[in-house]
């Protein structure tokens, strides 16, 4: 049982392939998606992985601990982590606008999932309960805008190559200033806060995810022979990405140090709720403020920004 929890944002710096291997269609080597929405995602184990990579140089009783020793190591004295990860959630989706340059998306059912894995942390009913997103008919797509900043002269949004009718709403600024403080609250400069709560669009559920579906990068990459520079067979092949400014989030929660007692470094003693409550300070006090995650590391992909909910 996970006695101590919170909620880690991932804000892109750079594009993010977090593959899911070969692919069947047009795209070679797509990103992760959830099989039953198909909005990107992160497994959890990728995001473990990435941790335990940044933190590696700590003690190693340390990474013991937090995470458990390597597979085949220790023999007997093999245990699991003291904290687990979830799956890394779409949160907000970058999308050109023609006023503002680009505003986040998100929809009623991406904030109402958002409420419920972060409840444990932080109550947002007041805020989320019995939200419902903008109607979408056959001919016209509504959103709730949380500016002027986006809008066209006759009360619409332009993303992309589509037209959608902006309607009052009056919760939206408080959901975008509610968003910008836990996005960004690492962030001395208050641009990134402030562009937020005025560059938030939600969409209905299904315009939201034909978005997340269809207008992430999508780049062709290819290997040249030395000394022809002429592409070696078999060698051009296209990727998926998440583009930067993509925010997501990952719960983290932790338990008792499992190791047997007299092993447990003295950084975790104490009882096992204060335990899993230094496991957290632990991991927050040691993380940093950046993180590589996913592949494409050394063409400079996959940097992300984390800040924490509390």
């Amino acid at each position: 049982m996970y006695l101590k929890s919170n909620i880690l944002y991932l804000h892109a710096e750079t594009p993010l392939h977090v593959g899911a291997g070969s692919g069947l269609g047009a795209i070679d080597l797509p990103i992760q998606r959830e099989r039953p929405t198909s909005y990107p995602m992160i497994q959890a184990s990728g995001i473990k992985g990435a941790l335990r990579d940044a933190l590696r140089t700590e003690p190693a009783p340390i990474i013991e601990a937090v995470f458990g020793p390597d597979p085949g190591e220790n023999g007997n004295k093999a245990h699991a982590g003291a904290f687990s990860p979830g799956d890394g959630r779409i949160l907000l989706f970058p999308v050109r606008s023609l006023k503002g340059v680009f505003v986040w998306v998100t929809s009623a059912n991406i904030l109402q999932r958002w409420a419920r894995d972060i409840e444990e942390v932080t109550d947002l009913s007041s805020v989320l309960n019995n939200f419902i997103g903008p109607a979408s008919t056959d001919d016209v797509d509504y959103c709730y805008a949380s500016s002027p900043n986006v809008l066209t002269g006759r009360n619409n949004v332009i993303l992309e190559d589509f037209t959608i009718r902006n309607q009052p709403h009056e919760k939206i600024q408080t959901i975008a200033k509610l968003l910008a403080e836990r996005v960004f609250s690492s962030h001395l400069d208050p641009y990134w806060k402030e562009l937020l709560q005025t560059n938030l669009v939600i969409l209905p559920d299904d315009a939201f995810t034909d978005f997340v579906k269809y207008t992430t990068e999508v780049i062709t990459r290819t290997r040249l022979e030395p000394d022809t520079k002429t592409v070696v067979r078999g060698a051009l092949w296209n990727e998926e990405y998440l583009p930067m400014e993509t925010v997501l989030y990952t719960p983290i929660r932790a338990t008792r140090v499992r190791m047997n007692e007299d092993d447990i470094p003295a950084d975790f003693s104490g009882e096992p709720e204060e335990q899993a409550r230094k496991v957290l300070n632990w991991l927050k006090e040691n993380l940093g403020k950046k993180l590589q995650l996913g592949g494409d590391e050394t063409v400079g992909r996959g940097l992300v920004n984390l800040n924490w909910e509390s």
